[in-house]
């Protein structure tokens, strides 16, 4: 565990200089998060990676550069595209769960359309969809060979099945908003 530890603080270290990026890095993850591979907490301004020995190391080193790119969308988010800096505030999870960022504040909402496929929506927003590819890059930069394979599968599995329009994406953020307002 302390050569993953090791590693990722060299890197994130790396990162943060070249990037003047003013973010907090932690090994311990919230409790309602534990399970999680890793999460950027964007109200503290804190990046969460789990260590822990079980987790795949291509998977590790995948979402820590997934999660180091969301550290710099919302840190810059003039630094990326118009399509990212309006969903950047929306988050959707897989059974419908949705979360809106407004004061350093993530409010929540509940989102019910047995027609809409609720994984496919976040797989298809932009800031996922750019953490992605992202992270694909970078892993596969520093991954020695045994673990490029995993890294494919992993890449392939995060992107979206279904490209889904971008007003459509916008339409899922404005329900969010008129839910959580009203």
């Amino acid at each position: 565990m302390n050569e993953r530890r090791e590693v990722i603080t060299k890197i994130f270290e790396e990162f943060k200089e070249k990037h003047k990026l003013t973010v907090s890095l932690s090994f311990e993850l919230p409790k309602e998060f534990g399970g999680a591979f890793g999460m950027f907490d964007a109200t503290k301004n804190v990046l969460y990676v789990n260590i822990n020995e079980e987790i795949n190391y291509a998977r590790l080193i995948f979402s820590f550069f997934h999660e180091l790119r969301h550290a710099l969308q919302y840190n810059f988010p003039e630094r990326f595209s118009g399509y990212i800096q309006k969903t950047l505030p929306f988050v959707v999870h897989f059974d419908g769960s949705c979360y809106m960022l407004r004061d350093k504040e993530w409010l929540h909402c509940q989102l019910k359309n047995e027609e809409i496929d609720f994984m496919e929506v976040y797989k298809n927003l932009p800031y996922e969809i750019d953490a992605n590819k992202f992270a694909y890059q970078q892993s596969k930069a520093i991954l020695k060979d045994e673990n490029l394979q995993e890294l494919d599968v992993i890449y392939n599995n995060s992107m979206p099945n279904n490209k889904m329009e971008e007003r459509f994406i916008l339409d899922i953020c404005e329900m969010i908003k008129f839910k959580i307002e009203n």
